[in-house]
């Protein structure tokens, strides 16, 4: 785990670096915490820093589902409004302007 802190160099690929941070990610090292909350709970109540843990993530994978979601919703009505924008009415009147009106030709 040192790569990530004291013997880190660019020489490392990324292979290297994923594993590292994956060791990290399931044996934390709670005497060199970036959290130390978390690092005191997982110290001294594992099961509710992993209870923490799990509601964490989840209410995180929940609110990624909620913006992806209102991301293509936003999508859907940009393109709803580009259908109804000025430059897409101005064709068909142009269009309609080129072609004799009903009461011009019953002139």
């Amino acid at each position: 785990m040192d790569i990530l802190q004291r013997n880190w160099s660019p020489t490392y690929d990324v292979c290297a670096i994923l594993t590292s941070i994956r060791s990290l990610l399931n044996d934390p090292n709670p005497n060199s915490p970036a959290n130390n909350e978390a690092a005191k709970l997982f110290l001294e109540n594992r099961r509710l820093y992993e209870s923490k843990v799990r509601k964490l993530v989840e209410e995180s994978i929940i609110a990624d589902q909620i913006t992806n979601d209102l991301k293509l919703t936003d999508d859907d009505e940009n393109k709803k409004s580009i259908d109804k924008s000025p430059s897409s009415s101005n064709n068909n009147d142009n269009n309609q302007q080129d072609q004799p009106s009903a009461s011009s030709t019953n002139q």
